[in-house]
């Protein structure tokens, strides 16, 4: 007794005829074996749109980039820090984009990815400069009142940390809502 093997039209990996989807790429497959029956791996590869999966290319992207930051954090580790802060959130939004652009039939390029993952990392760092600023802004004239009026108890340094921080939190709330707006 032989099994059907049918190969997936997304990314041409052999599965059993009884499965529903690919084992690799979860694509649905044809519902009659024979309509995959005779074409090889790399014939089924050539003629389909291998866009809409998880590829090689992007996997390499994000293995590059960790390796950038690891690099970075080991020869100067505040730099190499830095740029795992600002380059995560940029490359989670454009693995979601790249996503939420497949599910509506027209995939992102590598092209496109590198421009999305660019345009993340801007609004990132920008988010995170302002914020900074936003905390330096109200952290130090706080800080500088409380040791003024404290008497040295050290209420005022944690009264002027926390308004610091809920000023950079609302400043980051504001600019990644203008600056990402949700697409649906």
């Amino acid at each position: 007794m032989t099994m059907e093997t049918i190969h997936c039209q997304q990314c041409g990996a052999a599965n059993s005829g009884r499965s529903g989807q690919c084992w690799l790429c979860h694509h649905p497959l044809a519902a009659e074996p024979s309509q995959t029956r005779g074409l090889s791996p790399t014939t089924a590869v050539a003629t389909a749109s291998t866009a809409n999966t998880f590829t090689l290319s992007s996997l390499m992207l994000i293995v590059a980039l960790i390796a950038v930051c690891l690099g970075v954090m080991r020869e100067v580790p505040g730099l190499g820090i830095a740029l795992a802060v600002v380059s995560t959130p940029a490359l989670v939004r454009t693995v979601f984009a790249a996503r939420r652009r497949e599910r509506t039939g027209r995939p992102m390029s590598t092209g496109e990815k590198v421009v999305t993952f660019l345009g993340s990392v801007g609004v990132v760092a920008t988010v995170c400069v302002a914020s900074g600023v936003a905390f330096v802004t109200i952290c130090f004239p706080v800080g500088l009142a409380s040791f003024n009026i404290s008497s040295g108890d050290g209420g005022g340094i944690v009264l002027a940390f926390g308004l610091g921080i809920l000023a950079a939190l609302v400043v980051a709330a504001l600019l990644f809502r203008r600056l990402w707006p949700r697409k649906e």
